[in-house]
């Protein structure tokens, strides 16, 4: 199945691997990118393996997510001939202002 990355989602993931960089090095960057394409990789042969997902589960659109790195949730919509990567969350973050940034799209 295709998948498709938003900008908002292809921005979140982009800062987060140059913080990586900044803070850890080349290697780890590396290491982390590795990991969300092995991600990406499982939902393209299997779209329906990550959770419905609690925080957007108001919302009309059926999100669901996976953990793609130790600390990093990928959040996506399966659609009939594609998946859809809508955000990269660091679950750190305050989850309700995460949420919303979705939901105010």
């Amino acid at each position: 199945m295709k998948v498709i990355i938003t900008n908002t989602a292809e921005c979140q993931i982009a800062k987060t691997a140059d913080y990586i960089e900044q803070a850890w090095g080349r290697i780890n960057k590396i290491k982390f990118r590795k990991k969300i394409q092995k991600a990406i990789s499982l939902l393209r042969q299997h779209p329906n393996l990550g959770a419905l997902e609690p925080l957007l589960k108001q919302h009309t659109k059926q999100y669901h997510s996976i953990v793609a790195a130790q600390y990093n949730k990928i959040i996506y919509l399966v659609n009939d001939d594609h998946i859809e990567i809508v955000a990269f969350w660091d679950v750190r973050r305050e989850p309700t202002k995460l949420a919303n940034e979705i939901i105010d799209k």
